[in-house]
């Protein structure tokens, strides 16, 4: 049974991952979007409003890389 429960943490610590990854995934996407006029109204919407962070939270970034990456997000969308 121990070893069985072993293999389940480590399939839900991989999906954990799995997640974390997607949601950086996104922030970055999100970023490099910011650069393409079509798609700089939703990149703005994404980091100004709930998406960023959620994203942020479930990516496990702490509150002052969250603050230091829309301050850099607030300085291309100023450009």
């Amino acid at each position: 049974m121990k070893i069985a429960e072993a293999g389940q943490a480590d399939r839900r610590g991989k999906k954990i991952a799995s997640v974390q990854s997607l949601m950086e995934g996104i922030i970055l996407q999100s970023i490099e979007d910011l650069w393409i006029a079509g798609e700089e109204d939703g990149c703005i919407n994404f980091f100004r409003g709930e998406g960023f962070g959620i994203c942020a939270d479930i990516a496990g970034m702490n509150l002052y890389d969250q603050v230091r990456l829309l301050n850099f997000a607030d300085k291309i969308i100023g450009h």
